[in-house]
């Protein structure tokens, strides 16, 4: 079995060593990162992959000595978007946006 937290992990497709962002990201969900995961889990976990995106996003690239750390930002937050619209629903970052059709704003 696998919990909450391995899952979220899981999905992570690099390398990302701090611990301490995913289990803050999930416990302001409402997770407990030890809890085991179920399949009924997943929107919640992926909500939580949405947030981890967010913030490497917003990370500064590192570069220190032969060493360098660079998030792709773009596709990150792309990323993002898609998981927000699997379920139907748009960012928080971007609710405050008016949508659009054929190019014409409404409310």
């Amino acid at each position: 079995m696998v919990n909450k937290l391995a899952a979220l992990k899981a999905m992570i497709e690099f390398s990302y060593s701090n611990d301490n962002l995913f289990e803050k990201i999930m416990l302001d969900h409402g997770l407990t990162t030890s809890d085991t995961y179920a399949a009924t889990d997943r929107q919640d976990v992926d909500m939580c992959l949405a947030d981890v995106y967010l913030h490497l996003a917003t990370h500064p690239d590192y570069n220190e000595g032969g060493q360098s750390v660079k998030f792709p930002k773009k596709e990150l937050l792309a990323a993002r978007q898609r998981l927000y619209a699997k379920y139907g629903a748009r960012p928080p970052e971007f609710a405050s946006r008016p949508k659009t059709i054929s190019g014409e704003r409404f409310m």
